[in-house]
C-alpha cells in the first residue's frame, strides 16, 4: 500500500513538528533542573 505523495509530506512535517516541541520540552526541563540543582 502507497500512500499519495501529499500526505505522505503532511505526516512528515506533522513528526518533524511534534519532535520539535519534545525537543524543546526536555531543553527546557534539562534547563529547569540545572536551575533546581544551583539552589540546593
Amino acid at each position: 500500500m502507497t500512500m499519495p505523495i501529499q500526505k505522505r509530506r503532511l505526516i512528515e512535517r506533522q513528526l518533524a513538528k511534534e519532535s520539535q516541541l519534545v525537543s524543546d520540552d526536555s531543553l527546557s526541563v534539562l534547563q529547569e533542573f540545572e536551575l533546581i540543582e544551583d539552589e540546593i
